[in-house]
């Protein structure tokens, strides 16, 4: 008898434990201000490591190119909830797929989620990521850094 209770609370841990791993995907939603134009495109990227983050979009969990709408732009990504993002985002005004450059200066608005300061260097991962809950009224706001 105590075998047999002790065989059940083991398949009831491992099933509880697999279904925990297995959440389903929902929508988490990002809000993009700061735009002063709806030229080009709007490029973002979440990521789920540090590994290539923020400019490898290879390496991105997902990836989104969208339509600017001004003042503000919202994306939607399905990603499972309880883990940790960053995420970057590019307005590609001239659409060349990639952040322009004049005189070391970016020329094009970006931004990255919990919004860091931007000095001489591109944020971290651990500076940009925060922790997705799955809650549906959930809205990550971007404020895009203009040169």
């Amino acid at each position: 008898m105590v075998k047999l209770t002790l065989f059940t609370l083991i398949c009831c841990f491992s099933l509880l434990k697999a279904t925990e791993n297995n959440l389903e995907p929902t929508q988490m939603s990002v809000e993009i201000t700061g735009l002063k134009s709806s030229k080009g495109h709007v490029l973002v990227t979440v990521f789920d490591q540090s590994k290539g983050f923020p400019g490898d979009e290879k390496k991105a969990l997902t990836y989104a190119k969208v339509k600017p709408q001004v003042p503000i732009t919202k994306v939607e990504f399905k990603v499972e909830p309880n883990k940790k993002y960053a995420i970057a985002v590019l307005h590609d005004e001239d659409d060349n797929g990639e952040m322009t450059y004049g005189l070391f200066m970016p020329k094009e608005a970006f931004g990255f989620s919990n919004n860091p300061k931007v000095v001489f260097k591109k944020p971290g991962f651990d500076d940009a990521a925060f922790q997705f809950s799955g809650a549906k009224d959930f809205a990550h706001k971007i404020i895009l850094k203009h040169p």
